[in-house]
């Protein structure tokens, strides 16, 4: 591989510079900023750096002469020409656009930079070249997730002028919405003196309904055991003294129709908000099933939960931008009390921030 490093006034006249030295099928390594030196002739202008490379071999450095021209390739290289050739195409359609200038960068799967571990967990390729540009002028984690807190929306869940808020977590299987509601309601009870009901819908998973039970009972909160529409809705007028009710659903499949044709039945009473729980170490593929097929349950707030079992803070960035309504909590351990939080923008961009300057 030959590496090439080139200078000029402009983004484009760097491309230019490349493409004349290494030809068409160069890629473009890296890009930057740089600063002239005092009494440098440019005027004090910063200029652009960049640094190219075309396949030809072991990678080296190389003079700007050309390279001497090579013996007739073998039968094993002409075969694995065109193969090179398709995979080298392929990466150059998958590379980022910067600065409008249709520049391509490549990164190497040894040194994965911020763009590529942010493009990696689903992060638009686009936004993620945009904080990779930024975070080089950053000098802290906290000034880069001041700058970028904006792409987490956060709010609390709101409560009715009249009546009980009723909510009803649902979710995939796994995502700790039983916990959740016990978490919720212990916050509520305790923290904010309100009067909390809870009600168990589950009737897959053996030993959720008894779970939450002994649960209300320690706290000291009503607790309804409903597995159809009907006896849901008979529960809620029995409980509509209280300020806020957290329904239980049951988890299941979500690409299985049949579970959220049940789902949407079971919270048909105009009364219930739907409210997403989505588990933090939830897998990039896993995410975007369950986020399209809950959305259809019009779910008012996002609730992110195990946020300390999730490898990397980064798909936090991802979960932002697809998530159909604000986060309201975050959760993470297994304690019941301390382990519910307030989603805070600031917060959740720090976290991410500090894993990319990291």
């Amino acid at each position: 591989m030959k590496i090439r490093k080139f200078e000029a006034d402009t983004l484009r006249e760097a491309m230019e510079q490349a493409r004349r030295e290494l030809g068409d099928n160069a890629v473009i390594l890296n890009t930057r900023e740089v600063r002239p030196l005092p009494g440098a002739r440019t005027g004090g202008r910063p200029r652009v750096e960049l640094v190219a490379a075309v396949d030809t071999g072991p990678a080296v450095l190389t003079s700007p002469e050309p390279p001497a021209p090579r013996e007739a390739e073998t039968g094993r290289d002409q075969e694995a020409s065109p193969a090179l050739a398709a995979e080298v195409a392929a990466l150059r359609e998958a590379l980022v656009s910067l600065v409008g200038e249709g520049v391509l960068v490549a990164h190497t799967k040894a040194a994965p930079g911020p763009e590529r571990r942010m493009r990696d967990v689903g992060v638009d390729a686009a936004l993620a070249g945009q904080i990779a540009r930024s975070l080089q002028e950053c000098s802290s984690p906290e000034e880069a997730a001041a700058q970028w807190e904006c792409l987490f929306s956060c709010a609390a869940p709101s409560l009715p002028e009249s009546g009980p808020a009723v909510w009803a977590l649902v979710g995939p299987t796994g995502a700790g919405k039983t916990s959740c509601a016990a978490r919720l309601a212990a916050a509520y009870r305790f923290r904010e003196k309100r009067s909390v009901a809870l009600i168990s819908c589950d009737g897959v998973r053996i030993g959720a309904p008894e779970q939450l039970q002994r649960i209300a009972s320690t706290m000291g909160t009503p607790f309804e055991l409903c597995l159809d529409a009907s006896s849901l809705s008979e529960a809620l007028d029995r409980c509509s003294s209280h300020d806020i009710v957290l329904v239980d659903t049951p988890g299941g499949p979500p690409r299985d129709d049949g579970f959220l044709k049940g789902l949407r039945s079971l919270l048909r009473d105009g009364r219930i908000s739907a409210h997403l729980v989505l588990p933090a170490n939830i897998s990039r593929e896993a995410r975007r099933i369950a986020v399209e097929a809950f959305s259809a349950l019009d779910p008012q707030r996002v609730i992110l939960t195990k946020l300390d079992e999730a490898g990397s803070s980064i798909p936090l960035l991802a979960i932002s931008q697809e998530i159909p309504a604000a986060v309201s909590f975050v959760s993470e351990g297994q304690e019941l009390a301390g382990g519910l939080m307030p989603a805070d923008a600031r917060s959740l961009a720090l976290r991410v921030m500090e894993e990319l300057m990291g």
